[in-house]
């Protein structure tokens, strides 16, 4: 018998040789690019802004409300689920008044595959602000990435929207360090947790000669266990529908609600966008903070919420939780 194969047949082998050597490549390159703590891995994760999109072991609700003297018509329903279909897990939540910057907090506890729901006005009635939910392990932040969640909001005024929460991931497998006996860091900086906005965008609005919106910011505090109500500056830049721009800007402490036709720019709003026309809008914080929101718009057709989009990112931002 010849040891020599037939030039097609040796051909054949050179192919399943080199698409299996390709294969082994591509695993191990895979593999690698999962767990290897590489610079270029570490610099993509460092550009991955957070999102409403996904689940995440902090989530940032950029609006709830409710009306303590009459919550049938004005509230907000929380969901918050576990979308992990082995592991139990604590959420701290932390309710910022945005009048005054004070933090509520409440603790809830969800099950493998297991959704939580609850009332503004049964946690904390008769305040608007935003609500920070950490992934925890008796009090301890821990890495913990299959949380989402939602807020169903109805205003006294008739403004009705669904927003989702914005979710931040944490990157290391460890749980977060205690920087005390009673309080932990969630750093924000692309090694540790996902970093935070500070530059972000309207993608669009309507006239306001016939829409009403209005702009939610909050500049999220550096410390979740006390009460800190410093003052922003919000710098906005105004499109509209040519690229034609305009600027201006506004004080935000705990948490601001500012409807567009209160925004000062050197002609009128309705004049600038008219009706029928559309616009967009870019926000920045001047300082080194960052900056979440969404805009809430009524009109005779469409109403709803969007959250705002994330353009740059902040290098590092630092929240301090207790650890309760």
């Amino acid at each position: 018998m010849s040891r020599f194969l037939p030039k097609h047949q040796t051909q054949a082998v050179h192919l399943i040789s080199l698409l299996f050597l390709v294969f082994i490549f591509t695993t191990t390159a895979l593999a690698q690019i999962r767990t290897d703590p590489c610079e270029a891995y570490i610099e993509l994760l460092r550009n991955t802004p957070p999102s409403d999109q996904k689940a995440g072991s902090v989530l940032f609700f950029a609006k709830y409300i409710s009306d303590a003297v009459d919550p049938i018509h004005e509230n907000t329903q929380i969901h918050i689920t576990n979308t992990h279909p082995m592991s139990d897990v604590d959420v701290d939540l932390y309710f910022v008044d945005g009048n005054t910057g004070s933090v509520d907090n409440a603790r809830l506890t969800l099950g493998p595959s297991h959704t939580g729901s609850f009332l503004a006005s049964d946690l904390d009635p008769g305040v608007v602000g935003y609500i920070v939910a950490v992934a925890n392990f008796t009090g301890v932040p821990i890495r913990f990435n299959h949380l989402v969640g939602d807020a169903y909001i109805h205003e006294i005024d008739g403004q009705v929207a669904t927003l989702p929460a914005m979710a931040v991931s944490r990157i290391p497998r460890d749980d977060v360090r205690l920087t005390s006996e009673v309080s932990a860091d969630l750093i924000f900086d692309g090694r540790e947790y996902e970093r935070l906005p500070q530059t972000v965008a309207v993608s669009s609005f309507n006239s306001q000669t016939t829409h009403d919106s209005t702009l939610v910011t909050f500049v999220p505090t550096p410390n979740l266990g006390v009460t800190i109500n410093e003052s922003s500056t919000i710098t906005a830049l105004i499109y509209d529908d040519t690229a034609r721009v305009r600027s201006t800007s506004f004080i935000t402490r705990a948490y601001r609600r500012t409807p567009l036709l209160s925004l000062r720019i050197s002609e009128d709003l309705n004049n600038f966008v008219k009706a029928g026309r559309t616009g967009w809008i870019k926000l920045m914080t001047t300082a080194e903070r960052p900056l979440l929101g969404a805009i809430f718009t009524r009109g005779p057709q469409f109403k709803g919420a969007m959250n705002f989009r994330h353009i740059s990112l902040l290098p590092s931002y630092t929240i301090t939780v207790p650890v309760i």
